[in-house]
């Protein structure tokens, strides 16, 4: 078991450490007008199912929910990279912040293509005893190898 807690440690710090800042064009007029007022609700639509989805960590991942985790690295041969966290959550956020804003980011976003990137966010996360190995703390970070 301290083998895997030593690897979730340094992939935590893989992820401080090579992550890149996603800064947008901040200067991108939206044009009024007939039709668009349906464009923007597609577009709000989009973006609540996206951040529902990736919970702030970064679209440029693929990240996965957990019910498909097992299934999906066992088809692909891959581990799995198990990031557990809380909405309500401070070091939460703070993991989430420095996830997003490590200058190397598309370092990062390389080195998660070798996993099965399962993000889960309040109760999404597993139940099972297994994944609370020193208590329910958040943020939790697991991998689990192909033999789980």
């Amino acid at each position: 078991m301290q083998i895997w807690l030593l690897k979730a440690v340094c992939l935590a710090s893989c992820a401080i450490i090579y992550g890149k800042s996603n800064k947008g064009d901040n200067n991108t007029k939206v044009e009024e007008g007939p039709g668009r007022v349906e464009e923007n609700k597609e577009t709000l639509l989009i973006t609540i199912i996206i951040k529902k989805f990736f919970a702030g960590f970064g679209d440029d991942i693929n990240w996965t929910t957990w019910d498909k985790a097992l299934p999906t690295a066992k088809a692909l041969n891959k581990p799995v990279f198990l990031l557990i966290h809380k909405t309500w959550c401070g070091a939460c956020q703070a993991l989430k912040n420095e996830f997003k804003s490590s200058k190397h980011r598309d370092e990062l976003v390389e080195l998660a293509e070798k996993f099965v990137m399962t993000n889960t966010e309040d109760d999404e996360e597993p139940e099972d005893e297994k994944y609370a190995p020193d208590g329910a703390y958040i943020p939790r970070i697991f991998f689990l190898g192909l033999l789980y």
